[in-house]
């Protein structure tokens, strides 16, 4: 998401925010039909340099409770930064998302919405406590957060992270292969892959 917000973490200076050009980047992470003003949680996918390597988190915006939470399963131990520090340009980044839904939307519709003042929300995000990964997961445990988090909790009990991590990437590519969304057909699959369908 931060790809349709401009929000390069990559380079030295932040570009200029252009709502227009990122309302025509949206349909690449968002359905036309999911109503992002009326949804009760928003999940932001963003993928941040760390040091040496670069991290995926989420940030939820939850109008269950009026707040902006965070679902990082990096430990920071040893990392010579706190997750306050990582995460301290939240409130830019949902600032950028707010024009993003005024553009789209319309600023009069969004207002119409009674959305909470998401960025003055952002100056305290919520850390929402998780499992934290044991090698460099972070993408898989960023998509079974999107799946499991009910605004309050994970709902999926994740056990033993270094398994479960294995697991999630054998059942994330079946999804990704055998998906109804997948537009190669199942009968155009090699046999050897078909046979591996769950």
């Amino acid at each position: 998401m931060h790809y349709c917000l401009e929000y390069d973490f990559f380079t030295a200076t932040v570009p200029k925010f252009d709502a227009k050009k990122s309302t025509k980047l949206l349909p690449m992470f968002v359905r036309k039909e999911e109503d992002l003003l009326n949804a009760k949680l928003v999940f932001l996918i963003l993928f941040k340099p760390i040091n040496t390597i670069a991290h995926y988190s989420v940030y939820v915006l939850n109008r269950y409770h009026g707040s902006i939470d965070i679902l990082d399963s990096l430990p920071y131990t040893n990392m010579g930064m706190s997750r306050t520090s990582f995460h301290g340009d939240c409130q830019n980044i949902i600032k950028r998302f707010v024009g993003l839904l005024e553009e789209v939307y319309g600023k009069a519709a969004y207002k119409a919405s009674k959305q909470p003042n998401r960025v003055n929300i952002a100056k305290r995000p919520t850390f929402i406590d998780v499992p934290k990964q044991v090698n460099n997961d972070c993408g898989f445990f960023t998509v079974k957060f999107c799946s499991t988090y009910d605004g309050d909790e994970l709902v999926e009990d994740i056990g033993d992270v270094k398994a479960a991590a294995d697991d999630w990437k054998a059942e994330f590519m079946n999804t990704l292969v055998f998906s109804e969304k997948n537009e190669i057909v199942g009968a155009e699959l090699p046999a050897e892959i078909r046979s591996l369908s769950l």
